[in-house]
């Protein structure tokens, strides 16, 4: 027997005329499929530079209509006081939280179980587990803050585990970038915002954060499976990078973005 066939089967002459031919319409075929190519490439890349343009200019429509759109479903948060760590205060109104450096309210406060203990966080009183919501805070000139939502369940005894299941789906700012809460931690924008948006489509498993100011997006959190009742979650950090005492904010939409 042999692997391979006898070189004497094979044909002694070749019509070079026919594989001419068939190279020509080869040759023609891939001319065709590059050209159609090229075109489909020098379109989308118009159409990124328009788009680029008008990011640059100010004048994509599209960002504005889509946050008037979020912004539609905003609801009434308040901060409940049983969730926060010891070292934050909150306002009467429960519309503030800050951080303080005095140690003595550790002493001071009943560390129920329902407090955060290591992360410098407070959840929102009302807790949704269905449709859509949105809110709205102020971190002004803040120098780190972390805002999102978490479960009803999320860890509050001990440092938070960045992971996919840790149950907070948070953005992260840290002097003039933001972090996803998740590991690992991709680095997501850059830049300073003065006032977030934030919108949950629960039913849909999605996490939004904007730049209220500009309208434009800061990150999406998508594909999430949400099997349990989500809080907003508000942390405005400590002084590590510098005084950070101011508050962060609830607000109210406005309604002239």
């Amino acid at each position: 027997t042999h692997c391979f066939p006898n070189s004497s089967i094979l044909p002694h002459t070749m019509d070079l005329s026919t594989f001419s031919f068939n190279r020509q319409v080869e040759i023609h075929h891939i001319r065709k499929t590059l050209n159609k190519s090229m075109s489909q490439l020098r379109m989308l890349l118009n159409k990124m530079t328009t788009e680029i343009q008008q990011f640059s200019d100010g004048t994509d429509v599209s960002n504005d209509a889509t946050l008037r759109y979020v912004q539609q479903y905003e609801v009434d948060i308040v901060l409940d006081p049983d969730t926060a760590h010891p070292l934050l205060i909150l306002s009467n109104d429960r519309k503030q939280v800050r951080y303080s450096s005095d140690l003595g309210l550790w002493v001071n406060q009943n560390l129920n179980p329902n407090r955060f203990t290591e992360h410098l966080a407070v959840l929102g009183q009302r807790g949704f587990s269905s449709r859509r919501f949105y809110f709205e805070v102020f971190v002004g000139g803040k120098t780190e803050w972390c805002l999102g939502v978490a479960t009803a369940t999320v860890q509050r005894r001990g440092a938070l585990v960045r992971s996919p299941y840790c149950g907070l789906w948070a953005i992260w700012f840290l002097k003039d970038k933001f972090e996803t809460f998740k590991s690992p931690n991709v680095p997501v924008h850059l830049g300073i915002v003065e006032q977030v948006g934030v919108f949950v489509d629960y039913d849909g498993g999605q996490v939004s954060f904007y730049d209220v100011q500009t309208a434009t997006l800061i990150y999406s959190f998508t594909e999430c499976v949400f099997t349990e009742e989500l809080h907003p979650y508000f942390n405005p950090c400590d002084n590590e990078f510098g005084s950070n005492l101011e508050p962060l904010i609830i607000v109210p939409v406005s309604r002239t973005v």
